[in-house]
């Protein structure tokens, strides 16, 4: 993700916060990346967004700290960490609202992978056994394998449920671009306010933020063990019950529709409500920026950071060096490309040999690489030819 979450202002650096992912784009023996960067960093510090849990992360040496929660990701050495992620900005408008609670249950699935939909059906085959009244809807993302994909979720789909039950228990496969964010984010809200538990069989960038999303509208979290355990926020681990098998799942979803916990919303909305987050935040921010020995100063962007962060929201850099669903950038020549042109557009001082030396690199890759890697880095040098 490109994520200018504050611009250069004076003697300030600015803020250029890019995921977890995109950090593996520069890890590459290509000297190019290394000086791009080096211009960056003269006129930005660079953050590190972590949308899921890690252990023993290995932060590159051009990262000046990381959104990392204490609980959710751990290094492999010492690093500056602002405790905060996506799912800390949690809108407003994610809330519990006088509706009938259509859904019992509401499972996501995301990825290309398709092991984590299977379990979600078959664990639902056994809900639907113990509970023959139980309505869901499975909500599932084909991005990474297209109409095969679906189709296999569809045809498993039909196998497991009558045509009668499929009329309680719903399948949408949301396939290519429109792949994951087909649901405006009011509408989930609303969806998540009518649903009394979320089911996710599987960790994923951005799960943490749903989970708090459909706890402050008043649904519990039904999830894999072996991917939260432990990495959870202690803010939400009352809304949660843990399973390990399908059969595990099915008795935590059904314990939660006969027997719902009353959650302290209030208490939640504290930790994760952007209204009460983002001031800390900024006082979080302003720390790390003394710590480094920069001048904290000028506007920051604190607007729909739960879709921000993550690179969940389209526009935050060139859409065509991102990938369809969002703003995360697609691969190594697509992330030089975007720090040579970000260097220019900053006004980062650099000497002609150094940006003679830099020429040479960016235009090496060029020619090693596809004609695809190719043209995308014309933009790079169009960026670096301009200084």
């Amino acid at each position: 993700m490109a994520f200018v979450m504050k611009p250069p202002q004076g003697q300030s650096k600015g803020l250029l916060v890019l995921s977890h992912r995109e950090q593996e784009l520069v890890r590459t023996p290509v000297r190019a990346f290394s000086k791009v960067v080096s211009r960056v960093k003269e006129r930005y510090c660079i953050a590190i967004h972590h949308g899921q849990s890690a252990r023993s992360y290995e932060s590159a040496p051009w990262v000046d700290f990381h959104f990392a929660p204490n609980r959710s990701v751990t290094f492999d050495g010492p690093v500056e960490r602002v405790p905060f992620d996506c799912s800390h900005f949690v809108p407003g408008y994610f809330q519990a609202r006088n509706v009938d609670k259509h859904w019992d249950v509401l499972a996501v699935c995301s990825g290309p992978g398709r092991q984590d939909t299977r379990q979600v059906l078959r664990a639902l085959r056994v809900v639907k056994d113990r509970r023959p009244q139980t309505r869901a809807w499975v909500l599932c993302c084909a991005s990474g394998g297209g109409t095969a994909t679906g189709h296999d979720h569809r045809a498993l789909y039909r196998e497991l449920f009558s045509a009668q039950e499929r009329q309680q228990i719903a399948l949408t496969v949301f396939e290519g671009a429109s792949a994951p964010f087909a649901l405006p984010r009011r509408d989930l809200a609303w969806l998540l306010a009518a649903t009394r538990v979320l089911f996710l069989a599987s960790a994923y960038d951005g799960a943490a933020r749903q989970i708090g999303e459909a706890l402050l509208c008043g649904a519990g979290a039904v999830l894999p063990r072996d991917d939260f355990d432990g990495c959870l926020p202690t803010r939400i681990e009352e809304g949660v019950r843990l399973f390990g098998d399908e059969a595990e799942a099915a008795t935590a979803i059904c314990a939660w529709l006969e027997r719902a916990v009353e959650l302290d919303v209030a208490r939640l909305r504290q930790g994760a409500g952007e209204i009460h987050t983002v001031p800390r935040l900024i006082d979080a921010l302003a720390g790390v920026y003394e710590k480094l020995g920069v001048v904290w100063q000028g506007p920051l962007d604190t607007e729909d950071l739960a879709m921000k962060l993550p690179s969940h929201a389209a526009g935050l850099a060139p859409s065509d060096l991102c990938h369809a669903d969002g703003s995360l950038l697609r691969s190594s020549p697509e992330m030089l490309s975007y720090l040579g042109e970000l260097a220019a557009t900053a006004g980062a001082a650099v000497s002609l040999g150094r940006m003679d030396s830099l020429r040479v690199e960016v235009d090496a890759l060029g020619q090693r690489g596809s004609r695809k890697a190719q043209g995308l880095l014309d933009h790079a040098r169009r960026a670096i030819h301009r200084r």
